[in-house]
């Protein structure tokens, strides 16, 4: 992930749905809550999430391909 690939400007707010790619054999996805926005200077972001059907948080350094769903 370089510089110039806009994933740190990613525009997740708290409640927001980060939905994640994860590669490997073929593409699936994972979905979590927002639970909050962590700066990580540069200009970088991270997120602290609820993975969906989990009860523990993660932190989240957002790879290429991560998606935002708003209002769900």
């Amino acid at each position: 992930m370089g510089d110039s690939d806009g994933m740190e400007q990613l525009p997740a707010e708290v409640g927001d749905l980060l939905v994640v790619p994860e590669f490997g054999r073929g593409v699936r996805w994972h979905a979590g809550r927002v639970k909050a926005v962590l700066p990580a200077g540069r200009g970088f972001v991270r997120f602290r999430v609820r993975w969906l059907g989990d009860v523990h948080d993660s932190v989240v350094v957002p790879p290429e391909g991560t998606f935002v769903a708003t209002g769900l």
